[in-house]
């Protein structure tokens, strides 16, 4: 493993190894000097899942403790690694070519405290995430080539444009200077509140409430594009609207045949 890296992303796992292989290969494809930290929740059947040749640092913890204390963890490992960048996301996305171009941008900005992207899965309650009010006929889709389409639009499209302003972007995907980051701990351990009601959920909001009252905007970057498979170990009766899935395997393996 090489710690020195531009680029941190914060992978939580608990059991959906095939999408997260493909998180990490995708941020890998299209990050250079790029760090993936992977934190288990203590699933029974953890195992190394990524390709050895990946810049990869894993801690797997031993007891459950939530999506909370893993990007508390992850960040303290970002922080120790030197990584200047920090991605606090989930394990079922997927990066598209120059996803950082517009973040780092406004990372940058002195005012600004989180950035989001746009996405197929951004949530319920994040509209100004929604992919499909920027592209129009916006069908969803995990191949490669159609996830660069979507990115290249964006970046033609708002090659000019700074974020859009929003009260608290949602946690899927989260990325920040990692200074900025810990500028906004909640103590000098934890970046996000760990107290127990926000072991796994609206601790994303909580802190991005705290960096408004220091007078930090959070935005979404225009530029950006991450697809979202979304709430992938929670299970389908989660799933909605544009949000995907993975064909089963057989399905698959009959699609590669084709």
């Amino acid at each position: 493993m090489h710690p020195d890296c531009e680029y941190c992303f914060i992978c939580p796992t608990y059991g959906q190894y095939d999408y997260a292989r493909l998180a990490l290969e995708s941020f890998f494809r299209h990050t250079e000097r790029g760090l993936a930290v992977v934190i288990d929740d203590a699933h029974p059947k953890f195992h190394r899942f990524w390709d050895r040749r990946w810049n990869v640092a894993a801690h797997p913890f031993k007891t459950r403790g939530g999506v909370t204390r893993s990007w508390n963890h992850g960040l303290r490992l970002a922080r120790k690694f030197g990584a200047r960048y920090t991605i606090c996301g989930n394990d079922d996305i997927l990066f598209t070519p120059q996803w950082w171009q517009g973040p780092v941008l406004l990372a940058n900005d002195p005012d600004v405290g989180l950035v989001g992207p746009l996405s197929n899965g951004p949530g319920l309650s994040n509209r100004e995430q929604n992919i499909w009010d920027h592209v129009r006929g916006y069908k969803p889709s995990d191949r490669p080539a159609a996830l660069a389409k979507v990115a290249a639009q964006l970046r033609r499209r708002y090659e000019k444009s700074d974020g859009v302003p929003v009260s608290a972007a949602n946690g899927f995907f989260l990325f920040a200077r990692t200074e900025r980051w810990w500028e906004g701990r909640f103590d000098s351990r934890h970046v996000f509140n760990p107290a127990p009601p926000y072991a796994m959920v609206h601790s994303e909001h909580e802190l991005q409430w705290r960096m408004m009252e220091r007078g930090w905007k959070n935005v979404v970057s225009l530029r950006s594009f991450i697809f979202h498979y979304r709430s992938v170990t929670r299970g389908d009766q989660y799933k909605r609207g544009l949000w995907y899935r993975r064909p089963p395997p057989s399905r698959r393996a009959v699609s590669a045949k084709k």
